[in-house]
């Protein structure tokens, strides 16, 4: 269900705990794409314009 709901807001109070990572319930998980664009021979920075 990753994406269905956010930790903010007005739903934030009712977020008891999150297991595992962060990223993987609000959205994409950013440390993935960081090792991900390593991994092609970039950083995660090239991507910052």
């Amino acid at each position: 269900m990753a994406g269905c709901f956010t930790i903010d807001g007005l739903g934030g109070p009712f977020v008891e705990s999150i297991e595992g990572d962060h990223h993987g319930v609000v959205g994409v998980s950013l440390p993935l794409v960081r090792r991900l664009t390593g991994a092609l021979g970039h950083s995660i920075t090239d991507l910052w314009v």
